[in-house]
C-alpha cells in the first residue's frame, strides 16, 4: 500500500475558499459519503496529470445509481472540460472497483452528445479513504 501524505486542514480550507461558495461543502453519497472538495484538493495537490477515460464505460457504472437532472446536465453550466473524479475503491471483500464521485452530469452530457472520452483524475484507494466524510466510520 503506497503512503499518501495526510491532508493538512489549513491547506484544505484555503483550497475550499478558492471554490465558488456553492461548491465548498459538496458531498456525494453513493452509499459512502464522499467529500468531493477533499478529492478535488488531492487531485490538484498530488496529481496534475489527467487521463482521458471512456465515457460509455463510466456512464454504465453510474447511470443506475445517479439521479440526473437532464435539463441541468445539458445546460452550459455543465462543463465537459472539467475533469471527473474517479476513486479506485476496494470493497469489503477486497475487489477494487472504480467509483465516480464527481462528474455524473458530465458523463450524462458527454454520452448524450456522443462524446467518447472525458478528462479524469483517478485517485488511489488510499487517497479515497481520505475523501470519506468524517462522520462515516471508515473515514476515521
Amino acid at each position: 500500500m503506497s503512503e499518501v501524505d495526510p491532508i493538512i486542514e489549513a491547506e484544505l480550507e484555503a483550497f475550499r475558499q478558492t471554490l465558488p461558495e456553492e461548491d465548498r461543502c459538496e458531498i456525494r453519497d453513493d452509499g459512502i459519503p464522499w467529500d468531493v472538495v477533499k478529492a478535488r484538493f488531492l487531485a490538484k495537490r498530488d496529481h496534475g496529470m489527467l487521463e482521458m477515460v471512456d465515457v460509455a464505460t463510466y456512464w454504465a457504472n453510474v447511470r443506475s445509481i445517479s439521479v440526473i437532472d437532464e435539463d441541468h446536465a445539458l445546460s452550459e453550466q455543465v462543463d465537459l472540460n472539467k475533469p471527473i473524479i474517479i476513486i479506485k475503491w476496494k470493497n469489503d471483500v477486497g475487489v477494487v472497483k472504480d467509483r465516480v464521485i464527481d462528474g455524473s452530469h458530465r458523463l450524462f452530457k458527454a454520452h448524450h452528445k456522443g462524446i467518447s472520452t472525458l478528462p479524469a483524475y483517478i485517485l488511489s484507494t488510499e487517497e479515497g479513504r481520505l475523501c470519506i466524510s468524517s462522520h462515516y466510520p471508515l473515514g476515521r
